[in-house]
């Protein structure tokens, strides 16, 4: 039997967060329909040189 029951499918779902994205969007994938894996890319680099320039 696979992870996700008989059909064999795994349903994933990615969320990536950069500067000004909104904080709800990995609960609403979750919300908003059947998956079975949330990953997450957090794009810490180009955030923190948009910050630097910022200053």
């Amino acid at each position: 039997m696979t992870a996700t029951g008989a059909t064999g499918v795994l349903r994933v779902a990615n969320c990536s967060g950069f500067y000004g994205d909104r904080f709800s969007a990995a609960r609403e994938m979750v919300e908003g329909g059947p998956i079975d894996v949330l990953t997450g890319d957090y794009l810490a680099e180009l955030t923190m040189l948009i910050l630097l320039k910022s200053r």
